[in-house]
């Protein structure tokens, strides 16, 4: 016996999909399009879509994301260092990161532009515990193929 609310195809077939499953999947497969999105950079305003890529990628390496955060470094780097090189170098600093506020932008093309960026971070000191500060650093970040990618040192 089929269930009643399941949907069926034409001729009558069964599909086995309730009306809430198929919004369930409908819901997931929104989601995971959103994961990992790269954002376009407008032609209007280019930094923009910039200040908004900087900021998506420190909230994941302060969240410790640093897998997701890897997808927003040059398509340059990730050819020469794979991601598991990437999480070993982040996981062995011994920083925590805690905030991350843009300071600046400077633009010497329309495509590779200069960010500063406030980093507040923890860092366990022997005999003084955690020691919280903020440190300024500057970042270089490329349009390729219309998406910005930070360039590491």
């Amino acid at each position: 016996m089929t269930d009643p609310t399941s949907q069926r195809l034409p001729g009558g077939r069964d599909t086995g999909c309730t009306p809430l499953l198929v919004a369930v999947m409908l819901v997931a497969g929104l989601a995971s399009g959103c994961a990992g999105r790269q954002v376009k950079s407008s032609a209007a305003d280019p930094t923009a879509t910039l200040e908004q890529r900087v900021a998506e990628r420190w909230q994941l390496v302060i969240a410790r994301d640093y897998v997701a955060a890897y997808a927003y470094l040059t398509p340059g780097y990730r050819s020469t260092y794979g991601v598991s090189d990437y999480v070993a170098r982040e996981t062995r600093m011994p920083l925590r990161f805690l905030g991350a506020e843009q300071a600046g932008v400077e633009c010497a093309s329309p495509d590779s532009c200069l960010v500063d960026v406030d980093v507040r971070y923890s860092a366990r000191l022997p005999g003084a515990g955690d020691v919280q500060s903020i440190n300024r650093r500057q970042e270089r970040w490329l349009l390729t193929d219309g998406v910005w990618h930070l360039l590491p040192e």
